[in-house]
């Protein structure tokens, strides 16, 4: 079955694929167990993703299968996708010739999935060739009701805009700091082939060739989608619309309630770390940056992860990272439920969530030290946890902090 751009079920311009005849027959009646799993007679359960993972002492290799989803049909190709497009049998053999003097094989995935919009990211690091050190990203986009796979110009009213705008972020706030801390630099063109979505943000992932990082990871560049508002695609049943995208690209009714929600658990939209989480799994899980530098009461861990770009997480100022936990985020882009960086007004946010508990008042001088103009900053309490929201003396939005 030969895949192409043009074909429902193709999954990218790149893609490439081996035929059925190259797999091995361990990883063929892996297949043939996965397209035949069905519920018992007379259970209804909720279409899901189930994870499958084989390991061995030198490395293993995880994927995603779509079980439980009531057309047949396209449960079976999108299964055969993900085998196919995580290039699941070539890694498997692969792991299995490894030995104690080969690079291993460590294959694991990041997936979105909300029972009509399938979006999976794979990252491969190991003998990806059998016999260098490498790492690459592959992904699946996959439109279910509609059996297909989408791209990025599903996503956008006007793609090139979009893309331009993308891009000329990029040169702002990434390009400056890149220098130094990467092996190959080319931060554009963006590369719009491998991207991987969530309700809050949309990931784009480098060739390594394009962009290596310091620590052997290809690079990654990520956007909210409040960051490309005026491009989205947000027509009724468009891919954006159904994960709901567009919900908060204001404030709304209900977005008071949603931030005590989602701050009383320590959380916030889009940001894969929380206040508590144990500093070295953080870092072991995005990579950092840089070295770690200090404000007058923290340090602070810049980390390579796409998605954290402007975010900065914070740590007592002295000792190493083990048994360190995160004392605090720091967000200089973030949309919270229509409060967002760099657009909102201290009177909107005011508006929705009332006076704040404290309010902290710092100088030019003092702002300089935090990496802030001079400004003032409302803190709002929610459970355990301390939310601060940071404007400049035009009472614009600059930042937001989570505390424990």
């Amino acid at each position: 079955m030969a895949l192409t751009r043009n074909d429902p079920h193709s999954f990218g311009k790149k893609a490439s694929h081996t035929g059925i005849a190259g797999w091995s027959a361990a990883v063929l009646l892996l297949i043939i167990m996965l397209l035949t799993i069905r519920p018992a007679v007379g259970e209804t359960p909720a279409p899901m993703l189930e994870r499958i993972e084989q390991t061995t002492a030198f490395g293993s290799v995880a994927y995603p299968v779509l079980t439980h989803y009531p057309d047949e049909l396209t449960r079976i190709i999108v299964n055969l996708l993900l085998i196919q497009n995580g290039k699941v049998s070539e890694n498997i053999d692969i792991l299995n010739k490894q030995n104690a003097s080969g690079w291993g094989m460590e294959e694991d995935y990041e997936a979105y999935f909300d029972e009509e919009i399938l979006s999976v990211v794979f990252s491969m690091k190991g003998a990806l060739d059998g016999y260098t050190n490498s790492q690459a990203y592959t992904a699946l986009n996959y439109d279910l009701p509609n059996a297909r796979v989408f791209y990025v110009e599903d996503l956008f009213s006007d793609t090139q805009a979009a893309i331009e705008e993308m891009e000329r972020i990029l040169s702002e706030t990434v390009a400056p700091s890149l220098s130094g801390y990467v092996v190959n630099e080319a931060l554009l063109p963006l590369p719009t082939d491998t991207f991987y979505i969530t309700r809050d943000a949309i990931t784009f992932y480098y060739p390594a060739d394009q962009l290596m990082m310091l620590s052997g990871y290809a690079g990654s560049a990520s956007f909210f989608y409040y960051e490309l508002a005026p491009w989205l695609n947000l027509e009724e049943g468009s891919v954006l619309s159904r994960i709901g995208a567009g919900n908060y690209l204001a404030v709304t009714s209900d977005s008071a309630e949603k931030i005590a929600e989602t701050v009383s658990q320590g959380l916030l939209p889009g940001i894969p770390i929380k206040p508590g989480d144990a500093l070295e799994d953080v870092i072991a899980a995005h990579r950092l940056f840089c070295d770690p530098d200090y404000f007058p009461n923290s340090r602070f861990f810049q980390l390579e992860s796409g998605i954290l770009r402007g975010i900065l997480v914070l740590a007592e100022k002295t000792g190493g990272i083990a048994g360190v936990p995160v004392t605090g985020i720091r967000c200089d882009r973030l949309n919270l439920y229509g409060i967002q960086v760099g657009v909102t007004d201290r009177s909107v946010w005011r508006e929705t969530l009332g006076m704040p508990e404290d309010t902290i008042v710092l100088d030019a001088f003092t702002a300089r030290d935090f990496l802030l103009p001079a400004g003032m900053s409302d803190d709002y309490v929610y459970g355990d946890y301390r939310l601060r929201l940071y404007a400049d003396n035009e009472n614009l939005l600059r930042a937001v902090y989570l505390y424990r």
